[in-house]
């Protein structure tokens, strides 16, 4: 797939989704090509609010009980997701990113035919420098230096039965990022130390109306231009959500005659740098010829 063309795919999900997440833009969407991130204010309930997400059960306060980080309610997760920082204009608010292409690939001359590969995460990154820094469409997500470690080791392992297609090389493939949960947080993630009721409430309350259509949506609109889908980390919940999209949003043709799917470690260039845990999802057989599949590989 050429860039350029790529570049219309993400933008089209893009503006669907923000303007999902924090309303269409006051002037319509002129120039909201050049962002994958909108800003709005923080608004003390549920993103869902009584449009209800996960099926539309939700509602505010979305949840009364108790974790055991001492959260009641939606409004005091929400917390989490609130960046604040003085110096900024405006001070605070809450920044969502859908999805962003590594600027690796971005053409400077030809632009050349590559293989496609999405990498889905928790979230795309923390910190309240993203109220004066949105994330453009092309972006350094550094991440390739991870993500190949992570396929190199799968491959090593990889007994000789797994059906698989091959997974392009390193440098010669577009890579787009995305996440199940749209939000930056203040911290990052896993400095959290959410157990798994409360990862669930903060996906269930604030994050996305259905947490897998925005990955179902680029995956068919790439179709066979997609030839790895790789999802990272292990010590959140995208393992379990990552299977529940492949059962429920991957039609059959996808798992016979789709990508090379790797489940990984986070690829954030700020965790640990060496990749233990890199495993590829075996298939019954796959129709993609040995032409397309050399083609891809190759470059």
């Amino acid at each position: 797939m050429k860039a350029t063309d790529l570049e219309r795919i993400i933008n089209g999900i893009n503006r669907k989704y923000l303007d999902e997440l924090c309303g269409p833009l006051p002037g319509g969407n002129e120039g909201a090509e050049k962002v994958a991130s909108r800003q709005v204010p923080p608004s003390g309930k549920p993103i869902c609010g009584d449009a209800g997400c996960f099926g539309g059960v939700a509602s505010s306060p979305c949840f009364c009980g108790i974790t055991n980080g001492g959260y009641h309610n939606g409004s005091e997760l929400e917390e989490v997701i609130i960046l604040r920082d003085p110096n900024s204009n405006p001070p605070e608010g809450k920044v969502a990113v859908v999805a962003t292409i590594d600027d690796a690939t971005k053409p400077s001359g030809e632009d050349k035919d590559l293989p496609v590969v999405l990498a889905v995460g928790i979230n795309y990154g923390q910190g309240a420098n993203y109220l004066a820094n949105p994330s453009l469409v092309w972006n350094s997500t550094r991440m390739r230096a991870r993500l190949d470690q992570a396929v190199a080791l799968a491959e090593s392992t990889t007994e000789k039965n797994c059906a698989h297609p091959p997974f392009p090389k390193p440098g010669r493939y577009h890579l787009v990022a995305t996440n199940f949960f749209p939000w930056i947080t203040q911290e990052s993630w896993s400095d959290y130390g959410f157990n798994s009721i409360e990862e669930m409430l903060l996906i269930h309350c604030h994050g996305f109306r259905d947490p897998f259509a925005h990955i179902e949506a680029i995956c068919r609109r790439l179709e066979k231009e997609l030839y790895g889908l790789v999802l990272h980390g292990a010590k959140n919940a995208v393992p379990l959500l990552g299977a529940e999209f492949l059962r429920t949003c991957m039609a059959s043709e996808w798992r016979e005659n789709g990508p090379d799917i790797v489940f990984c470690d986070n690829l954030a260039p700020s965790q640990n740098p060496k990749i233990y845990n890199a495993v590829r999802i075996c298939r019954l057989r796959s129709t993609r010829t040995d032409a397309e599949n050399t083609e891809a590989y190759d470059g």
